[in-house]
């Protein structure tokens, strides 16, 4: 393929990169990524570049041949040595520029043969995706046509598993396939055009929503800041109230339905754990009691809390920025909403302790999770 033409396809999947990026039903905050390949080369979205604002510099380019020796590789037993040296020889692959780091899941994208990915998150495809009769509803709707993966740890350990399966799907089909469901993670879409990829994503789409009944609509709610007086230092704290955070915040029962991680995303921007209490913040007084209950949270889990629901009232996020609290307030309300809509298809199936241990020990997500707050 002659340059003008590698020119041609990184424009498209920028374009598309943005387009599926800036629409909230896709994408929250920095989830999901893309990729153009040819023969020789493939362009991955780098680690921690949103979609909604990625350009063409926003990618990167990675030796196509080397990258398929990483399957073959001999690796460490160690979850932690193995993904350090995946990480040395994805880096090794790059081709140009090596100032970006590659998506985690760029040899997931190497596995399809088609010219363009698309890697999302929607919130009805997860509200599937993370619930407990998720496999058998996505047979009855998508028959054979497409691949479902139980839940794996992202990285190598994924890759290999989806391998295996695109493999065993070619050997059927003589083709590669076109969509792949990943539990309690998203939804791999892949064709020779941005055309073609977009078709999919209305078939999908259109099939869940035919799905759902009674339908779903989801009301959008109100945000406002607080003024906490110092109490949480140099924090950000925002308070957000609609009526879907209402019914989840009701009492401790009901926020038992969003009280563990459902997806990777939820652990890199809202942590594994949150606070649920009734103390409000309409005076000083409650404020201070909010501020010491985060200040135990903290030395109980080791970490910040992110996210504390306020019983009768709303979801409360504590940050660094005014941008990074709109960012938790958003993933969180769409767990809220995974949440619901799993219960059309047998409730919700959350991460397990193991799971969230991975990610929350992973160096990629930590290294997402620190990209996250310059987006």
């Amino acid at each position: 393929m002659i340059k003008t033409e590698q020119s041609i396809g990184l424009k498209q999947i920028a374009n598309a990169s943005q387009r599926y990026g800036s629409d909230q039903n896709f994408v929250i905050a920095g989830g999901g990524n893309t990729s153009f390949k040819t023969d020789e080369y493939i362009w991955v979205k780098a680690s921690g570049v949103a979609l909604e604002t990625i350009t063409e510099t926003g990618f990167v380019c990675l030796n196509r041949q080397k990258l398929a020796a990483i399957s073959h590789a001999e690796l460490s037993t160690n979850a932690t040595e193995r993904e350090a040296q995946v990480k040395a020889m994805l880096e090794l692959c790059i081709e140009g520029d090596k100032t970006k780091r590659p998506s985690v899941e760029t040899s997931l994208h190497d596995l399809l043969k088609y010219n363009f990915v698309v890697h999302t998150h929607p919130t009805l495809i997860n509200g599937l995706l993370c619930a407990q009769n998720s496999q058998t509803i996505i047979k009855q709707l998508f028959g054979n046509e497409v691949l479902y993966i139980p839940y794996t740890d992202p990285g190598f350990v994924l890759f290999k598993v989806v391998e295996t399966e695109v493999l065993n799907y070619e050997s059927v089909h003589k083709k590669s396939p076109e969509v792949i469901f990943l539990e309690n993670h998203g939804i791999f879409v892949a064709g020779d055009t941005i055309a073609q990829i977009d078709a999919i994503y209305d078939t999908v789409m259109g099939k869940l929503n035919d799905a759902v009944k009674p339908p779903i609509t989801f009301e959008h709610g109100s945000t406002k800041t607080i003024e906490h007086q110092g109490y949480f230092g140099n924090k950000v704290l925002k308070l957000r109230t609609s009526p879907l955070i209402t019914d989840y915040t009701t009492n401790a029962e009901s926020w038992q339905n969003v009280s563990i991680p459902f997806t990777p995303d939820n652990i890199v921007y809202c942590k594994s754990a949150y606070i649920f209490t009734s103390k409000g913040t309409d005076t000083p007084e409650q404020l201070a009691q909010l501020a010491e209950i985060a200040r135990n949270f903290e030395k109980e889990k080791g970490y910040a809390a992110k996210i504390i629901g306020i019983q009768g009232v709303g979801l409360l996020a504590i940050e660094e920025s005014e941008k990074g609290a709109d960012i938790v307030l958003d993933v969180f309300e769409d767990m809220i909403k995974i949440s619901r809509i799993s219960t059309h298809f047998g409730g919700p199936r959350f991460m397990t302790k193991a799971q969230i241990a991975f990610i929350d020990n992973w160096e990629v997500e930590n290294y997402r999770r620190k990209m996250a707050k310059n987006l």
